[in-house]
């Protein structure tokens, strides 16, 4: 199996596994390590299932071919019949088959979604009832690859070894930018995670191949 994007829900002890190729999906109990159930998304032959958020009503996954979400209600750990959002607005990306939306994250509410879209480097929010998509105007992040927000601040990393900065408005319909983060030791960063004052950052090595041959993977921890 593959394990394109991970999220875990703290209160159940379930880790959420989008699987990647062949619109796969895993969801564990992390006490026992058990795979408490196995998903076939879409068309296994044209779906890639890249990334997972977990919101209070359950978890969301994209499907970076095709503009639609995949949800699975949790509640109270119990795990609900899996359904298709379609996506309608510029946030649904252009023809089937090409390769668009990649990382999604929520708000606390899970009210608002907020997704990565690699190419064209853009951030669009995702009405998580009806599917309607919004970009968020004034972010230009090139190869964007992973968000973390925390209150109106958002972190765009960017396969360009680089982290954007922006500020967002309340509606998080507008952003400004905000400064941006380099360094050397950056090697195509593909996802973060704040902790405390700093961010954990991945480095991929993703262009090394595929799969990738580089003889070291590390997490970067880049204070803020």
């Amino acid at each position: 199996t593959g394990a394109a994007g991970l999220d875990l829900d703290r209160r159940h002890d379930l880790l959420f596994v989008a699987g990647g190729n062949g619109g796969k999906a895993y969801v564990y109990n992390t006490r026992t390590r058990a795979k408490v159930a196995d998903y076939t998304f879409g068309d296994p032959q044209t779906s890639y299932v890249n990334d997972v958020v977990v919101t209070p009503y359950g978890a969301w996954f994209t499907d970076s071919y095709h503009p639609r979400l995949y949800f699975v209600p949790d509640v109270f750990g119990m795990l609900g019949r899996p359904r298709t959002l379609q996506l309608t607005g510029p946030g649904a990306g252009g023809a089937p088959g090409d390769f668009f939306m990649n990382d999604i994250i929520a708000t606390p509410s899970g009210d608002t979604l907020l997704m990565a879209a690699t190419t064209p480097g853009k951030v669009y929010t995702i009405n998580p009832i009806t599917g309607t998509t919004r970009e968020i105007a004034g972010i230009n992040a090139p190869n964007v690859a992973s968000l973390v927000l925390e209150g109106r601040r958002l972190w765009a990393v960017q396969l360009d070894d680089t982290i954007t900065r922006w500020h967002l408005t309340a509606d998080l319909g507008h952003a400004v930018p905000a400064g941006e983060i380099k360094d050397d030791l950056f090697d195509q960063p593909v996802s973060a995670a704040k902790i405390g004052d700093q961010l954990a950052v991945v480095n991929s090595h993703i262009f090394s191949g595929y799969p990738p041959t580089s003889p070291t993977y590390e997490i970067l921890l880049v204070g803020l």
